[in-house]
This record gives structure tokens, C-alpha cells and sequence, in this order.
């Protein structure tokens, strides 16, 4: 994005005003649509998966110029406080387009069978998101699922999202990591589903999230019969490079024991060392890209097992 960090969201809680005229046109670019098309397309592949989404009626919130809200199905609505950036998205998408708060959503209740939200839960203060998840649960069904990509400032504030949800739909809140480009840029994604259909599994925390010391979205998808090809690859290649990182370090300490270490030499971390341990003890005592690949469930499975934070 356009502007320098820190991020906006941390300087400022109006967005209404953050997006005038000028940010809204170069937020409105053709390199941030094929990103937010990519990012909406993930949040849409997180809905149950049984249903069909091509009738549904999606909540598209902070919908800003409308980028997001040309994926989701015809008969969606968008909402956003920006002025300006609805002004974008009526100009180029014929979806019905609200200007309204987040936390004073002016819909019947009820109405929606899903919520999607890309990049617009930071916004909120701490009131804010009691208002804003206390009127989400009045405006959608409630068999209604919420997948929204977000930006934490930290882990206290993820944890702030996923509590103030909990507490005020009183359904299920996830909080899961996954890759919705081509690179392997990382993204955070909050999860709210009902109850009734929580599927019991375990909260194991993965390494790529380490950021947040959160989960991927494996097991998250894997329960709910949701594809994974993306999670997959971006596991056993940090399986793989961890494996090399291993074997190089091994190398140099027995072949060139004074030789000093790069500046630029990755470091390992003692999970790597776990994990590559892990690994040739069960498959062998050396390892192939394609034996990684071919055991893709165990190698993930053991990834999860040997991270500790």
C-alpha cells in the first residue's frame, strides 16, 4: 500500500478519513485488485464447503472501493464509511453499495447468510468491536458463517478480536494463518462459524505462523473437507529448506570447523532441529523433496508436533 509504516489503522481509528479523494484513487489500482481478488477468493474458500454460494446473500464489510466486493455473488451487498471509495466502487461494479459505519450496520435482522470483511476489523477500537460483533450477529443468520482477513497490530489484539467475538455472538472464533498469493506472503484470517458446527480438533500452532505463535489453516480445512493444495506446498518447502539448513551446518562444522559464519547464514531454529530429526528418524536417514511430498499429512503432522514458542 501506498503509505508508510506504521500502518494507518495504528495512527488513526477513521478510515472515512484516511480514504479522501486521492488515497481512494491510488488505493483503487489495478496492482491492489489483483491482490484483494486474491485475498477475497481465500476468505470465500474458507465458507462451508457443502454449500452453494453462487445464491447466497454475502455481507461484504469495509468494502472500500468495491475491489473485494466484484468476487462474491451477484446478489451481495457492500458497506463501507468511506465516501469516496464507494463513489470508486459504484463507478465500476453493479453490486448495491451501502456508506455506513461497521458498528452500525443499517440492515433488517437477519438478512445475511454469510459475512466477509478484508482488511477492515484493525480499524476498530476496542468499543467499536463489541458494537460491530454485537451488530453482526443481528444482521446474519444463524447459521451464518465470518471469515475475516485482518491485520493484528500484535497478539494482544488478536486475541481482543477473537475474545470480543466469542463473548458477543456466542458462536466459535478461529484464528488461522494462509496463503492466498502466488509468493508466499502470509495472511491472517478470523474465523467466526456457529457452534453447532464445530468439528473438535486440536490447537496445534505451526511454525509459519510463528509470528502470532498461531495456527495454520491445515487442520482448519482438513475437518471441514476444504481443499489445501497451498498449505501443503508451503509446508514441506519450509520442511525442505529446514532440512538443507540442517545438512549445510553439519557440513561446515565438520569440513570447515574455523571458518567464520556468514552475516547473511540463516539461523536455525531449535524447532528446525526437531523437525529434521523427526523426519529421518521416520522415513530415513536421507531425505528427498519427493518423499516430503509423497508424505506430505506426516511431515505437516510433525511440523506441528515440534514447534514449541
Amino acid at each position: 500500500m501506498p503509505y508508510n509504516r506504521p500502518p494507518p489503522e495504528e495512527r488513526s481509528r477513521r478510515p472515512d478519513r484516511f480514504y479522501s479523494v486521492s488515497q481512494a484513487s491510488v488505493y483503487h489500482s489495478q496492482a491492489n485488485a489483483s491482490i484483494q481478488q486474491e485475498i477475497t477468493s481465500l476468505a470465500l474458500s474458507l465458507l462451508p464447503s457443502q454449500e452453494d454460494l453462487s445464491e447466497a446473500i454475502i455481507l461484504d464489510i469495509g468494502c472500500g472501493s468495491g475491489l473485494s466486493t466484484e468476487h462474491v455473488p451477484c446478489h451481495s451487498i457492500g458497506v463501507d464509511i468511506s465516501l469516496p471509495m464507494l463513489q470508486l466502487a459504484t463507478s465500476t461494479t453493479s453490486t448495491g453499495f451501502v456508506c455506513a459505519a461497521a458498528f452500525a450496520l443499517p440492515f433488517r435482522n437477519e438478512l445475511f447468510d454469510h459475512a466477509i470483511s478484508i482488511s477492515m476489523l484493525q480499524w476498530l477500537s476496542s468499543d467499536q468491536l463489541v458494537s460491530f460483533f454485537n451488530q453482526l450477529k443481528r444482521v446474519l443468520l444463524p447459521s451464518a458463517t465470518a471469515i475475516f482477513q485482518v491485520y493484528p497490530l500484535d497478539i494482544d489484539h488478536a486475541n481482543e478480536m477473537i475474545q470480543t467475538a466469542i463473548n458477543c455472538t456466542g458462536k466459535h472464533a478461529t484464528f488461522i494463518a494462509d496463503f492466498p498469493h502466488k509468493n508466499s506472503a502470509l495472511k491472517w484470517f478470523l474465523c467466526i462459524e456457529p457452534r453447532s458446527t464445530i468439528i473438535q480438533e486440536e490447537d496445534e500452532k505451526c511454525p509459519l505462523a510463528r509470528r502470532m505463535h498461531g495456527s495454520c489453516a491445515y487442520n482448519y480445512r482438513q475437518k471441514r473437507g476444504l481443499t489445501n493444495e497451498r498449505l501443503v506446498y508451503e509446508h514441506i518447502q519450509y520442511a525442505w529448506h529446514a532440512y538443507r539448513k540442517v545438512l549445510r551446518e553439519q557440513y561446515l562444522r565438520e569440513n570447515e570447523p574455523a571458518k567464520k559464519k556468514h552475516r547473511k547464514e540463516r539461523s536455525i531454529f531449535p524447532n528446525e532441529q526437531q523437525l529434521v530429526k523427526q523426519l529421518l528418524s521416520t522415513f530415513c536417514t536421507k531425505l528427498t523433496l519427493d518423499i516430503l511430498k509423497k508424505e506430505a499429512d506426516r511431515v505437516i503432522h510433525l511440523m506441528h508436533a515440534t514447534y514449541k514458542f
